[in-house]
């Protein structure tokens, strides 16, 4: 029976040709091999996005944070009985750069069973842009870091109107509490 089985196998063999079964195998092996290869790709993308997202967060938080701080700077210079102010901001976080990414869904219906959806997987990749600085990933969306608290020092006519015109002004541009708003005089 098993002899009965192999000699069929050969003759089927022989039907098809030896050169397409090597082709067909050659065809298994290139594709198995791609499928590495894209998995590397898409590793080597998100590599590529996390150095870009380095060397731009930490110098884009500190120059922010200097800009709004000079700008409250001059605006409570404006108020009226302030001679100088210095400002501090905290921040609660670092920018976020929201990405595009193609999502490729596959749903597997089991044929037999139909009253089961079957298997999902599901695709992530980072959609990349060639920019001014090379390839860099497409951004959708920047948000900037929330402010935490502020601290300014004052000097001039310091009394309790203008400590609470500095705090309303400082409440209604950033929406944070009274509490993590600070103003002091300066000696």
């Amino acid at each position: 029976m098993k002899d009965d089985l192999f000699s069929q196998l050969y003759e089927n063999i022989k039907k098809i040709g030896l050169t397409k079964w090597i082709m067909l195998g050659i065809a298994g092996v290139l594709l198995i091999a791609s499928s590495y290869l894209k998995k590397d790709e898409v590793n080597e993308n998100k590599a590529r996005y996390s150095q870009y997202e380095e060397k731009n967060t930490f110098n884009q938080k500190y120059e922010y944070k200097d800009e709004i701080e000079k700008e409250v700077e001059e605006l409570v210079k404006n108020i009226k009985g302030v001679n100088k102010a210095k400002v501090m901001i905290t921040l609660k976080s670092s920018e976020e750069r929201i990405v595009k990414e193609d999502n490729e869904v596959v749903v597997e219906n089991d044929e037999r069973e139909t009253n089961k959806t079957g298997k999902e997987s599901k695709k992530n990749n980072t959609v990349i842009v060639d920019g001014e600085n090379g390839e860099q990933p497409y951004v959708v969306k920047e948000l900037y870091p929330q402010v935490e608290g502020v601290a300014v020092c004052i000097k001039g006519n310091f009394d309790s109107e203008i400590k609470n015109n500095i705090i309303s002004i400082i409440q209604a541009l950033f929406d944070i509490e009274s509490h993590k708003i600070s103003v002091s005089e300066m000696k």
